[in-house]
């Protein structure tokens, strides 16, 4: 019987280092997560806008006051400047002329006549003393005295009756002029009151507009910091795969040898030789001798 040479098989498995198979194991999972359709999507629960600070509210309030406080009287100012550069009338003259001028004149004329009626008696005396009274002579001097003391009178009434007007005409006109100064100051202090109100709106809105900022610019942050909590997931697993791209995926390659074991018919021939190795030490030989 012939007996063949024992055969060896070789096995080779090639695998991934054991830490490249457990960060790519690791890198699926946060895929899976990342991607999982049964995840919702969650809005931010903050505030994004800033509201309007109590500094901004007050400015707001107080420019709406003030547009309103202050047209009284710019009303009143205007009605005066008005009034003050519209002409003066008769009307506006008679209030100021002096109501007593009529009697004061009365009593001028009056006085004119009586002393006219005292100058033209002593005429008379002397006439009389003299045997010219009513003579040719004595008529002419009395026509002359009426004649004089009614352009007296006349010219008397005239002057006094120019005199008042003058007088109530500069009382018009001065009140005109103070019309139209009070129109102007009150104007210009509604208008120093209304830029001082600006001014200190301008100082609450800018004050209120510092503290609005800080308020959105923490807002800004926690949204910020809202969506990098929302991408740190898919951040991970970016940086994981760009890691992992980077590193040479070398394979390792393992060897194992096997040896079989004797077949059936080794087997038999081994008992076979036994036996003749056991049948010799007790002298027995199957080939004689």
């Amino acid at each position: 019987m012939c007996f063949g040479t024992p055969v060896y098989t070789t096995t080779q498995k090639s695998e991934l280092p054991q830490f490249l198979e457990d960060a790519y194991k690791k890198l699926a999972q946060q895929a899976t997560a990342v991607t999982d359709p049964s995840v919702q999507y969650m809005p931010y629960g903050g505030q994004r806008l800033a509201p309007l600070t109590t500094e901004q509210q007050a400015a707001r309030q107080l420019a709406f006051q003030g547009a309103q406080a202050f047209q009284p009287d710019l009303q009143q100012a205007r009605g005066l400047t008005s009034l003050a550069v519209s002409p003066i009338t008769g009307q506006d003259i008679n209030y100021y002329m002096n109501p007593f001028q009529d009697a004061v004149t009365r009593n001028v004329l009056d006085e004119m006549r009586r002393r006219s009626d005292i100058e033209g008696q002593r005429t008379a005396d002397a006439a009389v003393r003299a045997g010219a009274f009513g003579g040719s002579r004595f008529g002419v001097q009395e026509a002359e005295r009426m004649r004089n003391l009614r352009d007296q009178q006349t010219r008397t009434a005239t002057d006094l009756a120019r005199q008042n007007y003058q007088q109530a005409l500069a009382a018009a006109q001065s009140q005109r002029a103070q019309q139209l100064a009070g129109g102007q100051q009150m104007s210009n202090l509604a208008g120093q009151q209304m830029n001082l109100q600006r001014q200190g709106i301008a100082g609450l809105s800018q004050a209120g507009l510092q503290g609005q900022q800080q308020l959105q610019r923490g807002m800004d942050i926690a949204y910020q910091d809202f969506l990098r909590q929302q991408q740190f997931p898919y951040t991970q697993a970016a940086t994981l795969g760009n890691l992992l791209s980077g590193v040479p995926a070398a394979q390792m390659t393992t060897a194992y040898s096997q040896q079989p074991g004797p077949s059936m018919a080794q087997q038999l021939a081994g008992l076979g030789m036994a036996g003749l190795g056991t049948a010799a030490q007790l002298g027995y030989s199957p080939f004689g001798g």
